[in-house]
């Protein structure tokens, strides 16, 4: 299985008036080829970061300060011309914005903007509204109705779900979804994440899930990248994550999930606040929140290493 983007040593930074904000930490991992993968953590872990740095996107004033993307082919992102990089996204790598329903065009009908895709691609407008209305039909859109209609004629759940077929027209390689189900009920959150599976295993498209609530996507994903100040903490394969975290700032996301029924005692919010990226510890960013800390943890910043099958970590007491 071929990996479609490696990550390699990425930094990001932000300037700021107290001085740098350190956004993304130096970390790596890979996508294969048909799989899916969640990044999760806490708002400022840096996972919605990493999803722009895989677009070169990163909104100013940040900065990406080192590392590299590689794109199946050996297509260096950072090295692409402004040119080459828009002929690249959409039609190779394709990003679902959070609150995705609000990325449409207002004053467009969704027929013209898709016909706007297919002009800035070189795109037979034709055989785009064809791809579309295949793609709505895969996701139960009334494709009839929704061509014709303007964003504000649909629903929540129905603008993202036009928003995720509008990022699969162009058949790209890797999709990248920030919070896609953020917006929508629980009902809806099933559907859409449903039709994604299905469209991944039928197409062997990749995914990349950023998301702060593991719970949502744990059964469609098949590795699971916890963050948490802007560093990677623990991978593994969803199934162990879930069900046998190691790090103990995972152990505490889990905790920290309400079941949908049964006793409710058991459910732990994570003690403290986020890393103050700012004024990162010397040690592990994790060690006032934790509970099996050592004094090795305050003064040594701890390294990823493998703790299992497809699984690693980086902490000192495991």
């Amino acid at each position: 299985m071929s990996d479609v983007v490696q990550v390699s040593r990425l930094s990001i930074v932000f300037p700021s008036d107290q001085g740098p904000v350190k956004a993304v930490d130096n970390i790596s991992f890979t996508v294969r080829e048909g799989e899916s993968i969640g990044i999760v953590g806490e708002s400022g872990s840096g996972k919605s970061t990493v999803a722009f740095a895989l677009f070169d996107s990163v909104p100013d004033p940040g900065e990406i300060t080192g590392g590299e993307v590689t794109y199946e082919g050996g297509v260096k992102l950072f090295e692409l011309s402004e040119e080459a990089k828009r002929r690249f996204y959409w039609s190779k790598a394709s990003m679902v914005f959070q609150a995705a329903q609000n990325t449409l065009n207002p004053i467009l009908r969704i027929s013209q903007q898709i016909e706007d895709i297919a002009d800035a691609h070189k795109m037979d407008k034709r055989a785009a509204l064809a791809r579309a209305t295949e793609l709505f039909d895969t996701m139960y859109i009334d494709s009839g109705r929704v061509l014709s209609a303007y964003p504000h004629e649909l629903s929540g759940g129905m603008k993202q779900r036009v928003s995720i077929a509008l990022a699969l027209l162009l058949g790209p390689r890797l999709v990248v979804l920030d919070e896609p189900t953020t917006a929508l009920d629980v009902i809806s959150q099933a559907a859409v994440l449903r039709i994604l599976d299905n469209v991944r295993r039928e197409s062997a498209i990749s995914f990349v899930f950023i998301t702060h609530d593991i719970s949502v996507i744990a059964h469609v994903v098949d590795r699971v990248i916890v963050m948490y100040g802007g560093k990677i903490v623990e991978t593994g394969p969803v199934e162990k994550i879930v069900a046998n975290p190691s790090h103990p700032y995972t152990r505490g996301l889990i905790a920290s999930i309400p079941p949908l029924v049964g006793d409710l005692s058991e459910t732990r919010a994570l003690p403290g606040q986020p890393a103050n990226l700012l004024n990162l510890p010397k040690g592990c960013a994790f060690a006032d929140r934790c509970e099996l800390k050592q004094q090795r943890c305050l003064t040594e910043m701890p390294q990823i290493r493998t703790i299992g099958p497809d699984a690693e970590a980086a902490c000192h007491v495991l």
